[in-house]
């Protein structure tokens, strides 16, 4: 158990080694590309300069801002679950479909660091399927997963958060406003996302909380699930036997 416990704490250790790695890292990053603008716009004159240097030192802060956001959620002491439990629903549980030995490892680093051992984690060794079908809402991450949640036919509320760099430069380049697979295959919002500076431990239970409790409305969204489905459907075992009886005349 002290074993255990030291690995924990040097993998919590490393991460906060990494973190500040990677601030130094962006600070010789974006005073290389100012050295760089300023010598390449030297000729064209000093307003086209000026302004990609605003555009610069904005960029600079949105990333410093979410670096600042990641922190705070870090330390925070509080963790989703706890809060659905202490705040909505005391006798709810949790299931956590895991896929590998590390990522396990994970999610027990980060328990500690939350200082969540009490929280009632069910830790399961891949069986996603079967947590999915037993839930009676979800909380997925942005993805595949997502899909996999839809098919079954059960209320998810779908997060993800990312770079705060990779993040700025995604709104730049998607134009839809949902990422979910769900979300987009039917067009518009079935379920909620929660993303980014707003995937905080607060928002993610009250959004679960709500729609835990709004039965009609889980109701609408396993009907939308089911049109989705529907769609996707394509009767693949009936298309290959079709393909081979007509090789077989």
């Amino acid at each position: 158990m002290r074993v255990g416990k030291q690995l924990t704490e040097a993998m919590i250790l490393n991460n906060k080694e990494r973190r500040r790695d990677g601030k130094r890292r962006f600070k010789r990053m974006t005073a290389l590309l100012e050295k760089h603008i300023i010598a390449s716009y030297a000729a064209d004159g000093a307003d086209r300069r000026d302004a990609t240097l605003q555009k610069i030192n904005k960029f600079k802060k949105y990333v410093e801002h979410g670096v600042r956001l990641q922190n705070e959620y870090n330390a925070a002491g509080d963790t989703t679950a706890r809060i659905i439990r202490e705040r909505f629903l005391p006798d709810a549980q949790f299931v956590v479909p895991l896929t590998t030995r590390e990522t396990r490892l994970l999610f027990e680093t980060a328990i500690h660091a939350q200082q969540a051992g009490d929280v009632p984690f069910r830790l399961l060794f891949g069986h996603a399927q079967d947590a999915l079908g037993a839930a009676d809402v979800s909380l997925v991450a942005s993805g595949t997963a997502t899909l996999e949640a839809a098919l079954i036919k059960r209320p998810m509320v779908i997060t993800y958060k990312i770079a705060a760099s990779s993040w700025w430069i995604g709104k730049r380049l998607v134009k839809l406003p949902y990422v979910g697979l769900p979300n987009i295959l039917a067009g518009r919002f079935v379920v909620p996302e929660i993303l980014q500076d707003a995937a905080t431990p607060e928002n993610l239970a009250e959004a679960l909380v709500k729609l835990y409790e709004d039965k009609e409305n889980a109701a609408a969204v396993a009907e939308a699930f089911t049109d989705i489905h529907l769609q996707l459907r394509q009767n693949n075992a009936e298309k290959a036997a079709a393909a081979v009886i007509a090789c077989l005349n």
